[in-house]
This record gives C-alpha cells, structure tokens and sequence, in this order.
C-alpha cells in the first residue's frame, strides 16, 4: 500500500503544492490547515508520516508534536516519524524540533526531489526511526518557467491558478500586514508575513520572498521602530511582479516543449 502522509500547513498555497507533488509521486495524503486539526485527524485516521510545519497559528508545529509524542493522540501515534517544514534556517530551529521529538527538518523553500527523498527514507520497507534527516535547499533565481513546469509536472493550467490564487491571497495578507502593522500587533504581522514568504518561496518570487523575510528578520529582533519602512518595502516587491508576463513565459516554454 502506498504511505499515506498528514501535511499540516496553514499557508494554503504551500499546502496545495505539497499535497499535489506528493499525490503525483503516489503518495497518499491528508491534509490539516494547523496543528489543532492535525491531532484531531490522528485521532481517528491512520497515516504513516507528518509533515509540519512549525510557525502556526494557534497550536504550533513543535507544541502539536510535543502533544502527538505525549500520547495526546494516541499511542499508536506517539513513534509516528514526524518531519518539521520550516521557513526559517534549519540551524536556528533543529534543536527545538529534536526537542519536541521531530524526526528531521527540511527548510523551506525546498527541491521536490529532497521532500520525496526524506518520505521515502522514513516510508521505506526498512525503516529506521533512529535515524535523522536534514534538507536544505536555496532558493533559485526566479520565477524561471522551465524551473515552475518542472516543480508542477507540466501542468501550465495548474500553475496559473495558484498563481492567481497567490496574487489574491497576497492582497489579503497585504492588507492585514498594514493593519497589524498600525495596531502594532507585531505577533500578528510576523505570522502574516512567514506565511506570505512561505508561498512566494513556493513559486519562486524570489523578491518577494527575501524582502519578506527580512521584515520578519527585523521582527524577531524587535526592531520594531524601522518596520514600517521593510512593511513598505514588502509591499513593492509585490507590486513590481508582473503576473501576466510570467503566465505568459510559461505559457511559451510549454508550448516550446510540446513541439
């Protein structure tokens, strides 16, 4: 039977492109948008492996599996492999995951063939629950076509719609960033702007996705007098990107390999 995994993501375009690769590659899976609704999920369904993420709203990634490894769950659950995705630097965050009992760490964003690559060591005929795991990969110059089509399995029709799906979530969480960041509720905005990273990541929107990051940098240090001016600078990243043009390479480089 094929190992079937729980991804527990809250950023929706993340979770769709996980839940899609893995589908492809002929896992199976179920999907929870936190870690409150992952345990309920464990509570009554069987999977093989969890993928969590760690930075959450709500219940976080390392307290739900600090929860999962208590026995919350169950204890058919507490030895389950449970394999933290993270946004932030694997070295700022892989002592805490060993901590709350994860098996390994892979840091976003990340190759498709590192993710099956870790699924298949813990899914394998012979598993070795011992063993740890660490993936780390830097993102690409982007969004290159080619590279999008790779990552997606060609599907130039699935692409455009979480590009679009992207480009109106952004707008949301652009929005809240703003009121976040005029009600100073600076737990609130790094949350928004993690999430927002995580999916630029996702797609490659690589601007995007470092000007998000260091505004959730500068957030962590509690720079909080100079935040306006990296909120602002988020801001443009976003408005510099031409989502009609990158349809339409994408649109070129799969007609080109069509032919």
């Amino acid at each position: 039977m094929p190992c079937r995994i729980l991804v527990v993501e809250d950023d929706p375009i993340t979770r769709t492109f996980i839940e899609t690769v893995l589908r492809s590659r002929g896992f199976e899976t179920v999907c929870a948008a936190g870690g409150e609704e992952s345990m309920r999920i464990l509570q009554t369904e069987q999977v093989d492996l969890v993928l969590m993420d760690l930075q959450m709203e709500g219940t976080n990634g390392l307290e739900a599996a600090s929860l999962i490894r208590a026995g919350y769950t169950g204890a058919s659950c507490s030895s389950i492999p449970i394999i933290a995705i993270t946004g932030s630097e694997v070295s700022e965050v892989q002592a805490l995951c060993e901590e709350a009992g994860m098996n390994g760490c892979i840091e976003k964003p990340f190759m498709i063939e590192d993710l099956v690559q870790v699924i298949e060591e813990w899914c394998g005929r012979n598993k070795n629950y011992s063993q740890k795991y660490t993936a780390v990969n830097a993102p690409a110059e982007g969004p290159d076509p080619q590279r999008l089509l790779q990552k997606f399995g060609s599907d130039r029709e699935w692409i455009h719609q979480l590009l679009e799906t992207f480009r109106l979530d952004a707008k949301q969480k652009l929005s809240a960033m703003r009121t976040a960041l005029e009600g100073k509720d600076w737990k609130t905005l790094e949350r928004i702007v993690h999430s927002l990273k995580g999916a630029a990541g996702v797609l490659d929107l690589n601007t995007l996705q470092e000007e998000a990051g260091t505004l959730e940098t500068m957030l962590k240090r509690g720079a909080h007098s100079s935040i306006k001016k990296y909120v602002e600078n988020v801001e443009k990243a976003f408005e510099r990107i031409d989502f009609s043009t990158i349809l339409k390479r994408v649109d070129a480089v799969y007609k080109e390999g069509r032919n």
